[in-house]
């Protein structure tokens, strides 16, 4: 999967022009889309305009019920939040685009007259990958992912009360990294190690010739990737002895992630 920096920027635009419409509008018609310049400037120059800020007299009438920073105070504000954000929006971006693809649907054919009790089937991906599962019944909007908590907007009462932001922006589906919550102990688990992503199924019975279908789970990898997805896996089960073992190839569908151009990308606008 292969994510381009400039839909990266073409994200990080967008939100920063959604930041800024609480401005007046004679603030917002001082600066024209494209002068992005302040987002690679402004972390310390937000910093020490936010100190002065925050050494005023917390007693000062005027706290309560007006916003005592200005329009480029309320600017460096969001392009540091914005700043701090970048890093996070290529990881959620990627599980955003692979949720849009088909999930990976494994089974469990039993050939033999016996019944099997308990089958466990360890899934092991060789390489950088991650996994999704219980993926939402929609596709998320590529164009609008979570974000943390923004600034105060600006004009809000008290705006000395900032919102603390990680900078980190929270995965779509339900995703966890590394483990699943004992609340829903039907979906797989899955750790990473040094053999790769190990991923397990729950136990499932198996009837005589019949074929039970696994849990859905999405693959994907922000690294190149070659044609196929090395992966190995082992299935017991309690009634009988022994280790079934097979290695397989998942086929790798390369993509190359954009966003359609929207037309506040294209022509100039009043910010």
């Amino acid at each position: 999967m292969e994510i381009v920096e400039a839909t990266i920027d073409a994200l990080v635009r967008k939100r920063r022009r959604e930041l800024l419409a609480c401005l007046p509008a004679e603030e917002r018609a001082s600066r024209r889309h494209g002068d992005d310049s302040g987002l690679l400037d402004s972390k310390g120059r937000a910093a020490e305009k936010l100190a002065r800020l925050g050494a005023l007299p917390a007693s000062l009438p005027e706290v309560l019920w007006r916003d005592l920073r200005s329009p480029q105070q309320y600017r460096d504000e969001v392009d540091e939040y914005l700043v701090r954000c970048r890093p996070g929006v290529l990881p959620v971006l990627a599980q955003a685009v692979a949720l849009q693809r088909t999930p990976l649907t494994l089974q469990v054919v039993n050939n033999s007259e016996a019944m099997l009790h308990q089958v466990e089937v360890i899934m092991t991906v060789e390489g950088s990958y991650h996994v999704i599962v219980d993926a939402p019944a929609s596709a998320p909007d590529l164009g609008r992912l979570p974000w943390p908590e923004p600034p105060t907007p600006y004009g809000e009462k008290n705006p000395l009360a900032t919102s603390v932001f990680s900078g980190q922006l929270p995965a779509p589906g339900g995703y966890r990294p590394g483990r699943w919550p004992s609340a829903a102990p039907l979906l797989p688990t899955w750790v990473a190690s040094e053999d790769g992503l190990v991923i397990t199924f729950p136990p499932v019975d198996v009837r005589a010739r019949a074929t039970v279908h696994l849990p859905q789970i999405t693959l994907y990898s922000t690294r190149g990737t070659e044609a196929a997805a090395s992966c190995r896996w082992t299935a017991t089960c309690t009634n009988l002895s022994g280790r079934e073992k097979k290695a397989l190839g998942i086929p790798v569908e390369q993509l190359q992630v954009t966003i359609p151009a929207s037309p506040e990308d294209i022509e100039p606008v009043i910010e």
